[in-house]
């Protein structure tokens, strides 16, 4: 069977990375999280890890690490960046020693042969939104629209959400009901005010 290309035009644009809303709308941010994450190896075989996911509290931020299907374990750090160690994100020795700082985890990696084989990716957590996330042509969706606190669990849901909504706002757009769009962007607002209230009141 041979490939073909075809090359498709729209008047609409639907931007799900953050390359196009930025440039259109203001981008606010309530705090500075990032995440330090990577998967880790298991280096003794004669162990059957945990099938389990953990979050666990610390003084300088919070932990996650869950076992992933092909029995590698993804672990992320999530804090502020003023308690990141220089170099983290170029030496797998900083990130072995910050491994072994939370109670549970550390116990897991250590118990169950884990070991990490390169230094960690740095990425932001924190929570950003945009100040609009849609336009007479264009439409922001999951987090380049709302990226909210991975403690919450919002992103798989806001993903599936606001790609939804958006889409059936651009259909309408189409058809010439623009005001739609206005209305998408009203309600992804609406409910990143809502999370802001309630993060408040912890």
């Amino acid at each position: 069977m041979e490939a073909s290309l075809k090359v498709l035009s729209s008047s609409m644009q639907l931007d799900a990375k953050a390359l196009w809303g930025k440039g259109q709308s203001r981008l606010n941010r309530a705090d500075q999280q990032v995440a330090a994450w990577s998967i880790l190896e298991q280096t003794c075989e004669d162990v059957d890890p945990t099938q389990a996911t953990l979050i666990e509290a610390v003084e300088e931020g919070w932990w996650y690490a869950a076992l992933l299907p092909d029995g590698r374990l993804s672990v992320a750090w999530f804090t502020d960046p003023d308690f990141v160690n220089k170099g983290l994100s170029q030496t797998v020795e900083l990130w072995r020693a910050r491994l072994k700082q939370p109670h549970f985890i550390a116990r897991w990696i250590r118990e169950a042969g884990f070991e990490a084989v390169a230094p960690p990716t740095l990425a932001s957590a924190g929570t950003t939104w945009l100040e609009t996330c849609a336009g007479e042509n264009w439409a922001a969706v999951g987090d380049a629209a709302a990226a909210f606190d991975p403690l919450s669990s919002h992103g798989m849901t806001t993903a599936l959400w606001t790609g939804h909504q958006a889409a059936e706002a651009m259909v309408r757009a189409i058809g010439g009901d623009r005001a739609r769009l206005g209305d998408y962007a009203a309600q992804v607002k609406a409910g990143v005010e809502t999370f802001r209230a309630q993060r408040k009141s912890f």
